[in-house]
């Protein structure tokens, strides 16, 4: 099966996800059926439609999910931003790409910093 796209879901602060299920109050911003019967409901995100191959859009070494993420990269990247507070640098997503606020959150906790 060829696909010619992509869809890219950002969860932002309030997203969430159900598999074969529904919020009974709330309408998904993207829901998709499938042939079984089964279903994937997104709601309070953003969705993007992608038409081009994410390879020329993604930077996958800066995706701390990714296999090809590269720390060195990540530090050359930070060292250019000496002034950025950690807080922001970690939620910057040409240095970090995925992480988000829970991710954030553990490691200001792990470096010590609470303020």
């Amino acid at each position: 099966m060829d696909v010619d796209f992509s869809l890219r879901v950002h969860f932002t602060l309030f997203g969430s996800y159900r598999i074969d299920e529904c919020k009974s109050w709330a309408v998904p911003r993207l829901a998709l059926g499938f042939d079984d019967s089964r279903e994937l409901n997104f709601y309070a995100c953003s969705v993007r439609f992608i038409e081009v191959p994410l390879d020329m859009l993604y930077d996958w070494p800066a995706d701390v999910m990714s296999a090809e993420w590269d720390p060195a990269l990540a530090r050359k990247r930070l060292r250019a931003q000496p002034g950025t507070l950690a807080c922001d640098a970690l939620l910057d997503q040409d240095l970090f790409a995925g992480v988000g606020n829970i991710i954030k959150n553990e490691v200001l906790f792990r470096i010590r910093v609470h303020r």
